[in-house]
């Protein structure tokens, strides 16, 4: 006959103890196996090596890739130093390998580096067929706020020039270029201040014409692939006719945050593109008739154009490959501002506007596209490459004013095919782009000309 149970025993709760015990022990070696292999290697880096390098110096690519001897890091990490490398202007291509450090568990980190030569050119041949009987840009907001490396509706250019490197960490360069009509010369500091900040500077000048440009950005990293971007410029050019001297000026201003993880600035295949800021713009037009032989007198302003915007900006363009030849992106831009506008009363412009007038911007537009190396030699030392690219954008803009009892909405559909050859003289690309004009554009052709 067994005996009795003591109710009052403590053996059973002892088993139960134990086995929780076991099962928490077990779960957190589980628990720790796992976040061991969820965890993301780290490489440490005992030396940085830079091989290939002709004309750039060691400083300017160890300072873009953001990396430091003596540090560990992921091989993603390693990957996005990589292309901030690429993007630099004067870089075709860049690859890294990692050898054994003199310490276990240590890596020698090697970063090849093929240059572009000293001697650049660029040559944009766009070809633009359209619904309308004459080619115009309704866009609310013109350019230079609309200038985008995604636009595909940029205009016809002519670029051509040549780069000096001075010291570890500057690059002079001076060019011709037609969207300026005359000469360029620019500077780039790099390493700024030790903090892996840059500053442009550049100064341009017009060919047979009265004009002056003048243009500045200054970026500062914030971690990894952020920084914030201040840029400005400004445009003022004068001619003479018969009867009239006129000056015309302009100047934007912009403060930006910038995320890029592209893995090259004209050809991504993987990576993004955001960027978020407040812009202004402002132009100022000025006409006086010339002094009459007969009277010393200044003569006053018979015609006079101001217009200001102020707007918040924000861009965003994403790329994924598809294989080692194709790519897809897609992508969009919005825009809030408010605009004034005021000319001198009694003028030709007043037939089309009052002379006084405030409007309130929106426009967004979304756009998809397509990208194919069609050809590329095996030799990679030649470095040259032919792309097709395919994209089409759907534009759409609207606008309240303050002195008329309508409002105007327009709209913009735009397919675009291109052919563009790199190699490290420059690049040649030549596109044809079809535009489909959606509502009314009679109430944008001189408002949208007049925010260019």
């Amino acid at each position: 006959m067994n005996p009795p149970i003591d109710p009052r025993s403590n053996r059973p709760h002892k088993t139960t103890r134990i086995r929780v015990v076991v099962a928490l022990v077990v779960l957190a070696v589980l628990t720790g196996i796992t976040a061991e292999a969820e965890e993301p290697n780290t490489l440490f880096i005992e030396t940085i090596t830079v091989t290939g390098l002709r004309n750039v110096s060691r400083e300017v690519v160890v300072s873009e890739s953001l990396l430091r001897e003596g540090e560990s890091y992921t091989e993603e990490q390693l990957r996005q130093a990589v292309f901030r490398i690429n993007r630099l202007p004067f870089v075709l291509e860049t690859s890294f390998s990692l050898r054994k450090g003199t310490k276990r568990g240590t890596h020698k980190l090697v970063i090849e580096v093929k240059e572009t030569l000293r001697f650049f050119f660029g040559l944009e041949m766009p070809m633009v067929i359209t619904d309308l009987p004459f080619s115009i840009e309704p866009e609310l907001i013109q350019p230079p706020l609309r200038r985008s490396e995604f636009d595909e509706d940029a205009e016809g250019l002519l670029l051509a020039g040549y780069r000096f490197f001075i010291g570890s960490r500057g690059v002079l360069f001076a060019a011709l270029d037609t969207t300026t009509e005359g000469i360029e010369v620019g500077y780039t500091q790099y390493d700024l201040f030790g903090a892996n900040a840059f500053l442009n500077v550049g100064i341009s000048h017009g060919i047979g014409n009265d004009s002056w440009g003048s243009d500045l950005e200054f970026g500062l990293p914030v971690k990894g692939n952020h920084s914030l971007r201040l840029l400005w410029s400004g445009r003022q050019e004068d001619w003479t006719s018969q009867s009239s001297r006129s000056r015309d000026w302009e100047r934007h201003l912009a403060f930006r945050w910038h995320s890029d993880t592209r893995n090259d600035i004209l050809f991504a295949t993987r990576g993004a593109l955001i960027t978020a800021g407040i812009e202004y713009f402002d132009s100022r037009y000025r006409s006086r008739d010339l002094p009459h032989e007969f009277n010393d007198a200044q003569p006053e302003i018979r015609f006079q154009r101001d217009e200001d915007l102020l707007a918040a900006v924000f861009t965003a363009q994403k790329f994924h490959q598809i294989n080692s030849r194709s790519s897809w992106s897609f992508g969009g831009r919005a825009a809030v501002g408010r605009a004034h506008y005021w000319v001198t009363e009694d003028s030709w412009w007043s037939q089309y506007l009052p002379n006084d007038v405030n409007q309130q911007i929106f426009e967004a537009d979304a756009n998809i596209g397509y990208l194919h190396t069609l050809w590329r030699p095996a030799a990679s030392r030649q470095l040259n490459d032919l792309r097709w690219r395919t994209n089409l954008s759907l534009y759409g803009g609207h606008s309240q004013y303050d002195k008329f009892t309508t409002n105007d909405s327009i709209g913009r559909l735009s397919l675009t095919t291109s052919l563009a050859w790199r190699s490290r003289w420059g690049v040649l690309r030549f596109a044809v782009s079809y535009r489909k004009f959606l509502g009314d554009t009679d109430g944008h052709r001189e408002w949208s000309g007049a925010l260019r």
